[in-house]
């Protein structure tokens, strides 16, 4: 039984002439297409074209590509982010960056009570939105665009009750969602999309935020671990 040579990386499978007269049909001449992980012959051709053809169909249908490109459905994931954390107040005149936003926002500011916790919101705006919860020191293209309101009953259902350390909590907790915000409004969103040699999608999941290495360590946690080098390869070609 003749082994022939396959210009494929991919060992698994390959074609075989004059299979063993015990397993083979009785025409000639006769080639068998090997699958490794089957321990043997898993179709016979009288045609060797064919046979390849299907040893090469075969070597498709087990490739796996992975791809790690821009998710696009940011605008749902930021208003997703802001949801349920106090309310965010803003009075951006183009863009509703707030849960509340103009021209609403005297309305709501004007019944916030005397105890809740007001932090201001910044903008920075040139070629895209920046937010901080301190001023920017451009004084043309930045300036403060919102309040993050926390009242007493929203620090009581973050936190599970209302005292010093927890609202120090809440400047600690809007300084982050800043952070995850920007990354939202940079784009820095990816989609991890797992295929087979056809381009048919194994497995595929999006919404991942972040490009540091603990936002990868976090992509991969949501595959099987036979993936993983493959996904960091994509990773690092992303760009």
């Amino acid at each position: 039984m003749k082994r022939k040579k396959m210009e494929s990386k991919d060992q698994r499978f390959w074609v075989v002439s004059d299979p063993p007269g015990d397993c083979s049909p009785k025409f000639s001449p006769c080639f068998g297409v090997c699958d490794e992980d089957a321990g043997g012959i898993i179709a016979y051709f009288n045609d060797e074209d064919q046979a390849q053809s299907f040893a090469d169909a075969c070597i498709l249908r087990n490739k796996v590509v992975v791809k790690v490109l821009p998710d696009e459905a940011y605008p749902d994931m930021y208003q997703e982010a802001i949801e349920g954390y106090g309310t965010l107040v803003c009075w951006h005149r183009r863009s509703n960056l707030g849960k509340v936003n103009y021209p609403n926002h005297e309305d709501f500011l004007s019944q916030v009570s005397e105890k809740a916790i007001k932090i201001a919101i910044y903008c920075y705006e040139h070629s895209g939105i920046c937010l901080s919860t301190g001023p920017f020191s451009c004084p043309w293209d930045s300036g403060q665009v919102g309040v993050w309101v926390f009242e007493p009953e929203d620090i009581k259902s973050i936190h599970g009750n209302d005292t010093e350390e927890s609202r120090k909590k809440i400047f600690e907790g809007v300084s982050n969602q800043i952070e995850y915000l920007n990354s939202i409004l940079s784009g820095d969103i990816w989609y991890v999309s797992i295929e087979d040699g056809h381009g048919e999608t194994i497995e595929s999941c999006g919404g991942f935020v972040g490009s540091s290495a603990e936002d990868l360590e976090n992509i991969k946690d949501n595959f099987e671990e036979k993936y993983h080098a493959l996904i960091e390869q994509a990773w690092e070609d992303r760009f």
